[in-house]
Formats: structure tokens, C-alpha cells, sequence
């Protein structure tokens, strides 16, 4: 009885931390361009450390990040533009440099 319950606990995978490590992560990005980023089955079996449940809510949350970023550049880039027709206009209109003078 007392060996069942040692291969019993040999078995149980490890308990992970909450977080995800750097290897971990690396190792998550480089199955997902083997595997698809669908296949969390393939993804877990190449990570080694974490199951099909955990790779899923790690996608889930890897790409919500991805598509916040993207946005935020977005949002930088509309930012940077709209400011470069002000000064255009500014410029245009003597409105930039007023408090400098000619000799």
C-alpha cells in the first residue's frame, strides 16, 4: 500500500508557480509557431510544465495584451499626427516662433 501511494505522488505533476518564467514563455511562443495557437494540447506537451487549461488562459491573456499595445501605438501614432498638422498650420499661419525676432 505504502509503494502505491509512492508512485501515486511520483506522478502528480509538479505544482506550478502562478507565474509564467521566461523559458516558459519562450517556450510557449516557439509551439505556437509549430503548433498553432489553437492546438494548447501540442503547446502544453512542448512546454513540458504546464497543461492544455493553463496554455489557453496564457494565449487568452498573451493576445489581449498583443491587441492593447496595438492599440496604444495606434492611438501614439493618430496622437503624433494630429500634433503634426497643428504645428503645419501653426506654422502657416505665423502662429509658431512669435517670440522670436529678425535683425
Amino acid at each position: 500500500q505504502e509503494a502505491e501511494i509512492d508512485a501515486a505522488n511520483s506522478q502528480k505533476v509538479e505544482q506550478k508557480t502562478r507565474y509564467w518564467s521566461v523559458t516558459e514563455h519562450q517556450l510557449f511562443l516557439k509551439a505556437m509557431r509549430v503548433h498553432g495557437s489553437r492546438n494548447f494540447k501540442a503547446i502544453a506537451d512542448y512546454v513540458g510544465t504546464r497543461n492544455a487549461i493553463q496554455i489557453k488562459t496564457h494565449a487568452q491573456k498573451f493576445f489581449k495584451k498583443l491587441e492593447k499595445e496595438k492599440k496604444e501605438r495606434e492611438r501614439l501614432q493618430r496622437d503624433f499626427q494630429r500634433q503634426e498638422r497643428k504645428d503645419e498650420d501653426d506654422l502657416e499661419l505665423g502662429n509658431l516662433d512669435k517670440g522670436s525676432t529678425k535683425d
